[in-house]
C-alpha cells in the first residue's frame, strides 16, 4: 500500500523488501527513476545508492514534497542472488498517482539461482602442463552476479582443496588451478617382464568442480554441458613443458589433428646395451593398443618385429626399451597402433643402440 501527500503523518518514503514468508531482506539496492529513465534516487531517498537495513527497510522522512506531483515514477529493487523487481509509484493504489516523494511500499522478492546460462566459461586444454599456469575463466552474463566462486580441485588419490575467488566488478573470475596440483619429481621404473607402467608421479587425473556462493547455498556451475557426462571437468596433467607458449599438451595424445608425440629427452634416444632405458607415451583414450617394434641392422635390414599389447590409461606411461636385442641390431623403431587394424596412433620413434665399443 502507499500513503502520500503533504502534511500526512506518513510523509515518508518507505520501502521494505521481504521474502515470500515476510522476512526482511537486508542489502537490497533501491533505485527511483523518472519516466525518462533518469536516476532520481538521491532526491527521494537522500542517497545515491541506498540499501535496505537489517529489517529490509529504506525509510526517509521529508518535511515537504521533493518531486512534482501528477507523474508516475519507477522504483527498482535489486540484490545479488534475488530476481530484480520493478514497480511504479501508482502500483495498485488510486491515490499514489500524485506521488511527490512520499510512499509506503512493501514488496516481496524471489530468489534467483545460478545456472550455466549465467556464465561464459573458458576452459584450458584437457591436457595441461602442471608447470605452467592453468587458467579457468568465468564471465557473468547477467547483472545478478555472485560474490564468490569456489573451485574444488580433486586429485586421483581423493585429496581435494578449495580455491575461493571473488568476482570482480566486471563479473569476471580467473582461477589458476595449477597451484593446487602437486606432482612428485620421483621417477618410476618399468618392472622386469612388463611392457609399461603408469607414472602417477609424473602425471595425474584431476577433477575440477566450480560452484557459485549464492544465497541459495553453493550452486554448481556446469563445466561440461554434455548430458552424458558429469558437469565437472577432468583435467589430465603432466610434469612437462608444452611446445609453445600455450598450456596445451594435446599434441602428446592421440587425436584427430595428428599422431601423438613420444615424450623423450632426445628426439632419437640412445640405449646402451644391458642398461635400463624407458620412453614415455600418453594413451588416455580407451582403446586396444599394441606397441609395434621393429629391429634393424646398420644397413637398414629388418631383423625382427613384435607387437605386444599396451594398455590405455589417463596417466603417462613409461615404456621399457629392450636393452638386449638380437645380435647385430643397430637401431629399432617403436609405434603405437590400434590392435587388429594397424591404424597408426603415435609417431614413429627411433632408438639407437650403443654397444660400448
Amino acid at each position: 500500500m502507499a500513503t502520500t501527500g503533504p502534511g500526512s503523518l506518513f510523509a515518508v518514503f518507505f520501502v521494505q523488501a521481504t521474502t515470500l514468508t515476510g522476512e526482511g531482506i537486508p542489502g537490497v539496492a533501491v533505485k527511483v527513476y523518472s519516466p525518462l529513465g533518469l536516476d532520481i534516487t538521491a532526491q527521494v531517498a537522500g542517497k545515491v545508492n541506498p540499501v535496505t537495513n537489517s529489517q529490509g527497510v529504506v525509510s526517509v522522512y521529508h518535511a515537504e514534497p521533493v518531486l512534482p506531483g501528477g507523474i508516475i515514477y519507477k522504483i527498482r529493487l535489486s540484490k545479488r542472488g534475488w530476481n530484480t523487481l520493478e514497480f511504479t509509484t501508482n502500483d495498485g493504489l488510486a491515490g499514489a498517482f500524485n506521488f511527490v516523494g512520499y510512499g509506503f511500499y512493501v514488496k516481496q522478492l524471489t530468489k534467483a539461482s545460478s545456472t550455466v546460462d549465467q556464465y561464459k566459461v573458458s576452459l584450458p586444454s584437457q591436457y595441461c602442463s602442471a608447470i605452467y599456469p592453468i587458467g579457468l575463466g568465468l564471465e557473468s552474463q547477467t547483472d545478478e552476479r555472485d560474490e564468490r566462486i569456489i573451485t574444488t580441485v580433486t586429485h586421483s588419490n581423493g585429496k581435494a582443496s578449495d580455491i575461493a575467488t571473488d568476482v570482480d566488478e566486471a563479473g569476471q573470475v580467473y582461477i589458476d588451478v595449477h597451484n593446487r596440483i602437486r606432482l612428485k619429481p620421483i621417477p618410476v621404473m618399468v618392472p622386469e617382464g612388463s611392457i609399461s607402467v603408469e607414472d602417477r608421479n609424473f602425471s595425474d587425473l584431476v577433477n575440477i568442480e566450480v560452484k557459485a556462493e549464492t544465497l541459495d547455498g553453493f550452486l554448481q556451475i556446469p563445466l561440461n554441458t554434455d548430458a552424458e557426462f558429469p558437469p565437472t571437468l577432468d583435467l589430465l596433467v603432466a610434469n612437462m613443458f608444452p611446445d609453445g607458449n600455450v598450456n596445451d599438451l594435446s599434441s602428446y595424445v592421440p587425436n584427430s589433428f595428428g599422431l601423438s608425440k613420444w615424450i623423450t629427452q632426445l628426439k632419437e634416444p640412445i640405449c646402451f646395451i644391458g642398461y635400463y632405458l624407458d620412453v614415455m607415451i600418453w594413451l588416455p583414450n580407451p582403446d586396444y593398443y599394441v606397441l609395434f617394434s621393429s629391429y634393424y641392422d646398420s644397413e637398414g635390414n629388418l631383423l625382427e618385429d613384435a607387437g605386444p599389447a599396451i594398455i590405455s590409461s589417463p596417466y603417462v606411461q613409461r615404456v621399457a626399451v629392450n636393452n638386449n636385442p638380437i645380435e647385430g641390431t643397430s637401431y629399432m623403431t617403436m609405434q603405437i597402433q590400434i590392435a587388429g587394424t594397424g591404424e597408426e596412433v603415435s609417431e614413429i620413434l627411433t632408438i639407437h643402440y650403443n654397444y660400448g665399443y
